[in-house]
């Protein structure tokens, strides 16, 4: 962005700035209408969309940070530092905008009596030739059959040629009018430029400073969400309870328990069978069925829990998909969609943690209790 300034005021070429206006006009209307805004304000719309990945990274952890007021920030101070400088280009912009007006409005009038262009509006035939009279300002005599050609070549390129005898009778004199405007605005835009080329280009090194930092910190977060999408992605159904009860031992003890409840259930049935004292039965089928209905309240938690983080793997998998797409002007309601997603396998996903470690309590007691009896 800077580079453009310096070098349009020093190699006084605003034939670039004029392009670039003209090419931004229909773009950004009524704002950011040189090229060194065009700049900017691309930089600044690259991270507001990186911007919007920020509401999937909270629900990440400690390292997620938000981003919302260092953006509001740098925004006002971009809309502050455009609105500043459209203002003070308007009324260079006047002259030579009531020039063009006025000339495609003596197209259009003609333009209009030919059925074959009389579906084109003013306007379309502003953004079809007003390239060519850039191009051609100050450039082209009319008195010189070589400069005229290459001025009917350079119309050809940007559409068809009018009908000559559709042209207006002071297509000459309009045409005239509005080089001499172009020109005059050109001296007006230099000593624009060579007043306060200075100043814009400190006001855009310090805003390109800030947008930098805000990259990085960005870039972090892109990181945390990654190592953590990566830890969500387990190779077994042991790792992926181990890594939930944080190294408690529960799946030992499940597995432990599944034993014993077999070996308790094949006692009872040998019990049943030898019709053993009716006392001892009593007591062991008591302590059985309060064991069974643990263990069953275990399974079915742990069957909701490996629902909840399978969903939870699927959605890690979507949420690097959705990240990039954030970061790259993504959909919002899809990001948001994730968003709620992730947040209700999380609050899914606590009280099975404290339920499943009270089960393992609770089955481990019961366990010790049918080994006192057998």
């Amino acid at each position: 962005m800077t580079t453009i300034i310096s070098a349009t005021a020093t190699a006084m070429d605003y034939d670039v700035v004029i392009q670039a206006m003209l090419k931004s006009w229909k773009t950004f209307p009524q704002k950011k209408r040189i090229e060194s805004y065009t700049a900017a304000a691309k930089t600044y719309e690259d991270l507001e969309k990186r911007a919007r990945a920020s509401a999937i990274l909270e629900a990440v952890g400690d390292k997620a940070i938000n981003t919302d007021d260092a953006f509001r920030n740098i925004r006002e101070k971009f809309e502050r530092f455009t609105k500043n400088h459209q203002e003070r280009f308007l009324d260079l912009e006047t002259e030579y905008i009531l020039s063009w007006n006025k000339l495609f409005k003596d197209w259009a009038k003609a333009f209009k009596k030919s059925q074959e262009y009389a579906i084109l509006t003013a306007a379309e035939y502003k953004d079809r030739y007003v390239a060519v009279i850039f191009e051609s300002a100050g450039k082209v005599d009319l008195n010189d059959p070589e400069a005229v050609r290459r001025e009917q070549d350079c119309l050809r390129r940007y559409g068809e040629e009018p009908p000559p005898s559709q042209i207006p009778e002071n297509y000459e004199n309009s045409f005239k009018e509005l080089r001499q405007a172009v020109v005059r605005f050109q001296a007006k835009f230099s000593n624009y430029l060579a007043e306060k080329g200075e100043e814009i280009n400190e006001e855009l090194v310090r805003l390109k400073e800030e947008l930098t930092v805000l990259v990085e910190h960005l870039h972090a977060l892109n990181k945390t969400v990654n190592d953590w999408t990566t830890a969500l992605i387990f190779t077994s159904w042991d790792e992926l309870i181990g890594v939930l009860i944080s190294g408690t031992g529960l799946v030992a003890k499940i597995k432990a328990c599944n034993i014993q409840v077999w070996k308790v259930q094949k006692k009872k049935n040998k019990m049943d069978s030898a019709n053993e004292g009716q006392a001892g039965l009593t007591g062991l089928a008591a302590n059985f069925t309060t064991v069974c209905c643990e263990f069953d309240m275990v399974q079915g938690n742990l069957h909701s829990l490996t629902k909840i983080w399978s969903d939870m793997r699927v959605n890690s998998i979507k949420l690097s998909y959705l990240l990039e797409k954030a970061v790259n002007g993504g959909n919002d309601a899809e990001t948001q969609e994730f968003k709620l997603a992730l947040l209700s396998a999380q609050k899914a996903a606590e009280p099975l943690h404290d339920s499943l470690l009270i089960y393992a309590k609770r089955i481990e007691e019961q366990c010790r209790a049918y080994n006192g009896i057998n």
